[in-house]
This record gives structure tokens, C-alpha cells and sequence, in this order.
């Protein structure tokens, strides 16, 4: 059964109201310009270090095949918590995926905090020259995050060197 729903619309513009919602401004002093102030502002915390949370898109992998063949594929290196798994590629730059198991950490705080550490030390590599192009995976394993991030640059940098795609000096 269909009905018929009709609205009539005014199209005659109405008076602009005040608002219902605060009747008398002298009630609420807090409301007025009169009030307390908003309280202050807290202070950051000092060593914070403010960067973008994850590599520029093309320098990352992008699908799980791509990240599956470089694990079937490529050669490994490894020390401590992190294995990297890299095939040496033709392409104009390095690319790379951060892959840190809940066996690491229970907590995806910690985890992330493992995968932005790696991320920053690629990135830190990336924008010095010193990486080869490369397809790579970097695997975190239990007790990388208990490191301090210096330790983990240490680290990786030096699994880089081993694996052979880094150089110690600025690529042209």
C-alpha cells in the first residue's frame, strides 16, 4: 500500500532567532567574555622526534606477492632480532617493507614503534645515497624492542654492509 507524504515548505525566510540554549548570558559566567581562561597549553616533551611514520610510497613494497617473492627469493642476512631478506634489483631505487610479528611484542604500540625505528634508519640511508637498489624485507624478531634506536641504526646499518647494498660512502 503506497501513501502519500506531503511537507509544505515556507518559502518565506523566518527571523533569525536567539539561541535556546543559553537564555540568560549573565547566568552562565563562565560563557561570557568574563569567565576563567582555557587552561594553559602543557609543554612537549623535549626528545620527541617528529617524523613521517612510514617511507615515501616509492620506496616501499607495495603488495604482499612483491613481499612474498623477495622472502621465497632473495638472500638473507642476520644478527640480533633483525633478519633482512634482499634481492638486488635494476630499478632506480631501493625498496623496502618492515614486517614486525606479534612474537616481538604483544602490545602494536611496541611493534610500531619497532617498524618506525627501521623505517627511520632506511630512510636516514635512502636520503644519504649509501643504499643500492634493492628489494627488501626487514624482519624483527623478539628483543627488538628493548633496543635503543641507536642500537638499532648500528644494527641494521650493519647488516646493510654485510648483505653488500650499502656503501660507506655517498653514492653519485
Amino acid at each position: 500500500m503506497l501513501r502519500n507524504h506531503v511537507c509544505y515548505l515556507s518559502t518565506q525566510k523566518t527571523q533569525a532567532r536567539k539561541s535556546p540554549r543559553v537564555s540568560n548570558p549573565q547566568a552562565h559566567i563562565s560563557l561570557t567574555e568574563g569567565g576563567p581562561a582555557p587552561p594553559a597549553q602543557r609543554p612537549q616533551a623535549p626528545n620527541r622526534v617528529i617524523c613521517p611514520p612510514v617511507l615515501p610510497r616509492d620506496y616501499r613494497l607495495h603488495s604482499s606477492i612483491q613481499i612474498r617473492n623477495v622472502l621465497a627469493r632473495g638472500r638473507a642476512v642476520r644478527e640480533g632480532p633483525f633478519t633482512i631478506k634482499f634481492m638486488v634489483t635494476q630499478s632506480a631505487h631501493p625498496r623496502f617493507a618492515f614486517v614486525v610479528p606479534s612474537g616481538v611484542s604483544k602490545k602494536a604500540t611496541d611493534r610500531n614503534r619497532v617498524r618506525r625505528r627501521a623505517s627511520a634508519v632506511v630512510e636516514r640511508g635512502i636520503k644519504e645515497g649509501r643504499i643500492a637498489p634493492v628489494e627488501a624485507v626487514v624482519l624483527a624478531y623478539k628483543g627488538a624492542s628493548e633496543m635503543a634506536f641507536a642500537d638499532t641504526q648500528v644494527l641494521l646499518m650493519k647488516l646493510f654492509t654485510r648483505g653488500g647494498f650499502v656503501g660507506l660512502e655517498k653514492r653519485a
